[in-house]
């Protein structure tokens, strides 16, 4: 383990970070939008008067030692960390979903269209959505007797009951966990026992997988588990010493029921969201109720400014419309993702936004979502978004609600900025991490997102961003110097759960976290990400550890050594491929039994779409490590002494 402090400190020696130097930021978000400036800084004074939500404050913010007592917690001088932040308005995740649940009380909250939906459509308000979250946080408290800080998991595709678990289990006290409904099992007991959930919403299809785990005693902390949508009755297998509740029994017990009162602070834990890491198992992400309500606020801190800077302008004559104004959102990312649960969800409670769910992609129904709930706002990762406008059928659907396409995850292809401008809707993108949030890096106007789609924008106001070298990671480089991308700000996690060592790695004694990707930063303060430390692939949006994906690959008796790696993919942008070396004298395998073998221990889209058979050892660096590098510019070039086998058409 090793910690390090940076040499500019809590600061950058090229940018600021003071709450003064963010009337400068604003000033830059003003001119992308096309705002004229006189007004940046009145706008700016407006909002940082007394009282403001949007009132910037810079105060130690201490946390307690979770289960690392890592030395960020504590800070240089032992007081905590020194951050910007909203002191006024919400600072826990009940303050938000009771405030925006009350004032949007009528309006349509939660769509869910799909096959399997009750009467072909459930639509919940904002105000039944919180009054269905309040029985199930009775239920947790008052009937399974969960109390404050136990962890409660969503296992499940993206269902309204995820979002009304989520909202139950962080309202009442407990940490929620969503957990990846991709997951099978030894995935699936690692990731409930690693979080010490106690409770569990599934789907029918995980219950599945879930309720044999229970059986078998290898769940040893639940205490219940709660079905739906099961037309199977799994529910009714049992779970051994664990008690299954079937979702629609548990509401009809609870109706009516208040949310229990709760006394956590907004530094006690909020969620835990795994992350594929550069070792096997993935890693719990802890953040606090501080950490995850500051981010959705500081992503909405620039554009308070254009309102107010707007209300300056003459007003503009607009055409008369029997329409009301379209504010809704398509969610077609899985909401255990960060850019689903804080970018989608979390962010249309404030906004007061309906939220249209999608069990799983599919680009005709998200045209036929689109058209039908009046979607205004797209938000996946770039290859949903190139699906939606390559689709065939897309002018016969009514997409003219549709006013933007936003996005991260993965880098975008630059042939998305173009298909976006060409379809008349407006665009942006984003970088960040389910360690800080989601919310980090956005572009600040469609504008600069066509100009210069290789740029995935500048730091929300609650982020500092700065470049460090990469080789010593205390060191800042100027501005258009690759180096390892350092982020910092009151939106950062607290820790990895249960794992000292690399909470420890990951982050400076001053409060940066270290990103594991090379980027630069432009004179202006734009982000370029390119390239990445980690052995990661991201595969359309979905982080896969190298590591795993290789350890799963071993298990075959036939295999002498293997290396994973990603390979270019137009659509996914990367796809998982693996160079395998055969045992002198093994039988060999076809490729239908080495996919058929990794299925059986990793979930599907970590399974490789692309095997090579190395005819001799696969190349070594100085170190005697295997670089994925040199293997992938072998196979780029035609001069890898191999034999593919398996070339299958990746999908979603």
């Amino acid at each position: 383990m090793t910690t390090f402090t940076t040499d500019s400190g809590i600061g950058s020696k090229y940018f600021g970070t003071t709450i003064p130097s963010m009337k400068d930021r604003v000033e830059l978000w003003a001119k992308a939008n096309g705002l004229p400036t006189e007004h940046v800084e009145e706008a700016f004074n407006a909002l940082q008067a007394d009282g403001s939500e949007y009132k910037l404050f810079e105060d130690y913010i201490r946390t307690d030692n979770g289960t690392t007592n890592a030395p960020h917690l504590s800070g240089t001088e032992g007081k905590g960390q020194k951050y910007r932040y909203f002191k006024n308005g919400p600072q826990r995740l009940r303050e938000v979903f009771e405030k925006f649940c009350t004032q949007y009380k009528d309006n349509d909250f939660l769509v869910y269209g799909g096959a399997d939906a009750i009467n072909g459509m459930e639509r919940y308000s904002f105000g039944k959505s919180w009054e269905l979250a309040s029985g199930l946080g009775h239920f947790l408290r008052n009937i399974v007797g969960c109390n404050e800080g136990e962890p409660c998991s969503m296992l499940m595709r993206n269902y309204p009951e995820w979002v009304l678990a989520f909202m139950g289990s962080t309202s009442s006290g407990l940490v929620s966990v969503p957990t990846n409904s991709l997951w099978v099992g030894d995935e699936i007991s690692y990731g409930l026992n690693d979080s010490g959930s106690t409770v569990c919403f599934c789907d029918g299809q995980r219950a599945a997988q879930v309720l044999p785990l229970c059986r078998e005693g290898k769940l040893s902390k639940l205490k219940a588990v709660v079905v739906s949508r099961d037309p199977d009755n799994v529910a009714d297998t049992g779970g051994g010493n664990v008690k299954v509740y079937k979702l629609h029994d548990v509401m009809n017990m609870v109706k009516g029921k208040p949310m229990p009162s709760c006394t956590v602070s907004p530094e006690a834990n909020a969620i835990i969201m795994y992350t594929s890491g550069t070792t096997s198992a993935p890693k719990g992400v802890v953040s606090t109720h501080r950490n995850v309500v500051q981010s959705l606020r500081g992503a909405m801190f620039y554009g308070a400014h254009g309102r107010l800077i707007r209300a300056k302008l003459p007003k503009t004559p607009k055409k008369a419309s029997s329409r009301p104004r379209a504010n809704a959102i398509l969610c077609p990312v899985p909401l255990f993702h960060a850019t689903g649960t804080h970018a989608i969800f979390l962010l249309s409670v404030f906004l007061g936004r309906k939220l249209v769910l999608m069990a799983k992609w599919d680009a005709l129904l998200a045209l036929q979502l689109i058209q039908e709930e009046r979607v205004s706002s797209f938000t996946g990762v770039p290859t949903m978004s190139m699906d939606l406008l390559n689709h065939p059928d897309y002018d016969k659907y009514d997409t003219s609600t549709l006013k933007s396409l936003g996005g991260g995850g993965a880098a975008p292809p630059k042939k998305l900025s173009e298909q976006t401008a060409k379809a008349g809707k407006s665009a942006g993108q984003g970088w960040g991490l389910t360690e800080s949030n989601a919310i980090t890096v956005q572009t600040m106007s469609s504008a600069e997102y066509i100009s210069n789609p290789s740029s995935c924008g500048r730091a929300v106001g609650l982020i500092d961003v700065k470049i460090v070298d990469s080789e010593d990671p205390s060191k800042e480089v100027p501005p258009n110097t690759p180096g390892e991308v350092l982020i910092r700000g009151v939106t950062i996690m607290k820790e990895y759960l249960n794992k000292p060592e690399k909470t420890i790695d990951s982050m400076s004694k001053d409060g940066w976290f270290r990103s594991g990707d090379i980027g630069r930063l432009d004179d202006t303060g734009a982000l370029y990400i390119m390239d990445r430390l980690k052995d990661l692939i991201i595969r359309g949006g979905e982080n896969i550890s190298c590591a795993e994906v290789e350890s799963a690959i071993y298990e075959h008796p036939s295999v002498m050594e293997c290396s994973a790696f990603a390979m270019p993919d137009e659509r996914l942008g990367e796809v998982v491929a693996a160079a395998i070396v055969l045992k002198n004298g093994a039988p060999k395998f076809t490729a239908a039994e080495m996919v058929q073998h990794c299925q059986g221990i990793l979930a599907k889209f970590k399974v490789p779409t692309e095997i090579y058979i190395w005819n001799e050892q696969l190349p070594r660096g100085a170190t005697g490590k295997i670089p994925k590098k040199n293997i992938q510019e072998l196979l780029k070039n035609g001069e890898a002494n191999a034999t593919q086998i398996l070339p299958l058409k990746a999908g979603l």
